[in-house]
């Protein structure tokens, strides 16, 4: 982990590879319907839900997952520190 002056917690730096690595799991979840489990920054800390990809806004650089709470999460891809494809 890395703090900054104010204590809190600062967002981890991602290589070229991971960020590629994640685009594809996302491509992949995508295309066949899949569930995933996403960790992300959020405030200061990271956060993971589970769920299905709805809507994908490339040009936004963010999606719209369906969690299986049932809540509607957007998650912008430069916030994604981990993706995982559940096997269903």
């Amino acid at each position: 982990m890395v703090w900054n002056e104010d204590g809190k917690e600062e967002q981890p730096m991602m290589d070229a590879v991971t960020l590629a690595e994640i685009s594809d799991r996302i491509q992949i979840a995508i295309r066949f319907h899949q569930e995933m489990k996403i960790t992300s920054w959020n405030l200061n800390h990271t956060e993971s839900m589970t769920g299905g990809i709805y809507l994908l806004k490339e040009t936004d650089e963010y999606f719209q997952m369906i969690t299986s709470d049932g809540d509607i999460s957007k998650i912008y891809f430069d916030e994604i520190m981990e993706a995982e494809i559940l096997e269903t």
